[in-house]
């Protein structure tokens, strides 16, 4: 049985931005995904051009709670 080794990034937490396209074009985007993980599992990311942002929820519990929560903004209606 082989090990897979955990994805790494030369990236700090802080420049971890999943609103800029740049960043999806990385190599080491999988290594970005476990350091949001690891270190900051729930996070803002903002879009540099329009200043619109969102949360991202990186761990399958705190997705799976945030379903089960009815009171999510994504849920909310939009006047």
């Amino acid at each position: 049985m082989s090990i897979i080794p955990t994805p790494t990034t030369t990236l700090a937490v802080d420049d971890i931005n999943l609103a800029s396209f740049d960043f999806w074009m990385r190599d080491d985007v999988d290594g970005a995904l476990a350091k949001l993980r690891r270190e900051r599992p729930v996070a803002w990311h903002q879009h540099a051009d329009s200043g619109k942002g969102f949360w991202s929820l990186t761990r399958c519990v705190d997705v799976a709670a945030a379903t089960r929560a009815g009171n999510c903004a994504s849920r909310r209606r939009r006047t």
